[in-house]
């Protein structure tokens, strides 16, 4: 699971991306975390940010 965050990483339909590595970049450097998880109806993204 934790590919999908990596760059360029071919996906099923065999197309890469950017996508999710650029929003774990701006989470992280927000001093946040994002991870990913499989439910029964699909992908779930879950992002916890700081609060000042």
């Amino acid at each position: 699971m934790e590919k999908v965050f990596n760059k360029f990483e071919k996906g099923r339909a065999g197309k890469f991306g950017l996508g999710m590595a650029i929003v774990k970049y701006i989470v992280e450097y927000n001093s946040g975390e994002i991870y990913a998880v499989n439910e029964n109806d699909g992908v779930s993204f879950y992002i916890k940010l700081p609060v000042d």
